[in-house]
This record gives structure tokens, C-alpha cells and sequence, in this order.
């Protein structure tokens, strides 16, 4: 019943954008003091409750981020409608932490390049969890994903997977150096 649902937040909403950089910022969500209630969505508690929420912007970077405990993702990036051959919306993700979230620490859901350097992307699922409860999912649900690229990332202890892949049209995506440790899962 939608009368009785209640969102969290989505910290920062960025939405139609052509550049946007965040830089040496916490983010905390704070879903360990949250009072959760039933089942919303496909599976689980799908309400929002973002760190960071960027879609339709032709580029994003953040660097030196802390964003954890967030009641759904930590970050979710997408571009709606980008095919094979839409021009490059780069995603750059230096240094990030994205801990403790409910749902992903990271969720790609349309874009062309999307680089992550030095990141980590564990415990996903730890306070209280939706499925996938993975460190990142890639699903192109709002167009095509290509053209990934993870450097030294961590993707360890979460609830889920560490990544996944599963939904949509995914491709030409690179994990070199990673370290991805499974707990549970």
C-alpha cells in the first residue's frame, strides 16, 4: 500500500547534469539507528535511501569519498536510453569507501566508461540488507553498461556477491588487481 511507504533520502541528487565532481566528503546514512518496516519493491526494501544519485549527467568524479551506511546504495549512476554507440558518459571513482550500505555499494545501471581506482566496496548487507546485497552491481537497466574498468578495488564481506553482473546489456568490463573476499556468499 503506498500510503504507507516512507523513503529515506538520496543525500545528493544530481539529474541532467554535463559535469559533476565531489570531492573529500563523508556521507553517512546512518541505517544502524533506522527503524525498518516490511517488505517494498521486488525483493525486500527497495525505498529510496541513496549516498550519491546521479542519473542522465555526461560525467561524474568523485574522489576522496567516505559513503556508508546508506539505507539502499551507496552510489547509483545511470544513463537513460545510451546505446553502443552513444558518446562516453565517464563515471570516475578515485579513492571511494562505500561501506555498510543496505542494498550495493556501487550500482551501474546505464553508461559508457565507468573507472574505479583505489575503491572499496565491502560489508554491503551487514546492518540490514536487499537483495543483492553485492559490494557492486552492474545492471544495464536504462540502457547499455560498457567500457568498465576496476583498479585496485575491494569488493569484501558482503551479504551478496561481491559483483554482479546479471541484468541487461552489459559488456567490455575489466577487474585488474581487484581483491574480492566472499564471507557468505
Amino acid at each position: 500500500d503506498i500510503d504507507y511507504t516512507a523513503s529515506a533520502y538520496r543525500i545528493f541528487m544530481f539529474y541532467n547534469n554535463r559535469s559533476i565532481k565531489v570531492f573529500n566528503i563523508e556521507l553517512n546514512g546512518n541505517n544502524e539507528t533506522m527503524i525498518v518496516g516490511g517488505q517494498w519493491g521486488d525483493i525486500g526494501i527497495q525505498l529510496n535511501g541513496y549516498g550519491i544519485y546521479s542519473l542522465n549527467n555526461t560525467q561524474l568524479h568523485i574522489e576522496n569519498c567516505y559513503i556508508h551506511h546508506m539505507a539502499l546504495d551507496g552510489i547509483l549512476s545511470g544513463y537513460v536510453g545510451v546505446t553502443e554507440a552513444s558518446n562516453p558518459t565517464p563515471v570516475t571513482l578515485i579513492n571511494v569507501r562505500s561501506e555498510y550500505n543496505s542494498r550495493q555499494g556501487l550500482s551501474w545501471v546505464g553508461g559508457i566508461g565507468l573507472t574505479a581506482v583505489n575503491c572499496q566496496f565491502n560489508h554491503t548487507g551487514r546492518i540490514f540488507h536487499s537483495s543483492p546485497a553485492a559490494g557492486i552491481d552492474i545492471e544495464a537497466e536504462y540502457g547499455v553498461n560498457r567500457n568498465g574498468l576496476f583498479i585496485n578495488c575491494e569488493m569484501i564481506n558482503n551479504v551478496g556477491v561481491g559483483v554482479l553482473i546479471d541484468t541487461g546489456d552489459s559488456a567490455d568490463i575489466r577487474f585488474i588487481n581487484c581483491k574480492m573476499i566472499g564471507t557468505t556468499n
